[in-house]
């Protein structure tokens, strides 16, 4: 959810992520980003939830590391700074992301 994926700030219904099949931990997004900042929630419904981002706030699309944060006590993101289409491969299990631009 953020800024730069199609469902904006909304905590109740942020853009989802497929999950692949055979792999219980990973999840991908395919589809347009706008410049902007974005991070993922683990549930809807609350800003008080636990939520996956980079280790530091403003990380572009090179980073790897997608660590959670318990309650959103931090308020990391990942930055796109040019529009496109993307696909964004993540890993509950690793705590990995990939972002890349198609």
């Amino acid at each position: 959810m953020g800024d730069a994926v199609p469902s904006g700030w909304t905590i109740d219904n942020p853009t989802p992520m497929v999950p692949t099949a055979g792999n219980p931990y990973e999840f991908t997004y395919t589809g347009a980003l706008k410049v902007g900042e974005f991070k993922i929630p683990t549930a809807t419904g609350s800003w008080d939830g636990d939520f996956f981002m980079p280790p530091t706030n403003g990380e572009g699309t090179t980073g790897k590391d997608a660590i959670i944060i318990a309650e959103g006590k931090v308020d990391n993101k990942w930055k796109i700074t040019e529009a496109g289409t993307y696909k964004i491969t993540f890993n509950q299990l690793y705590e990995t992301i990939s972002i890349v631009k198609n």
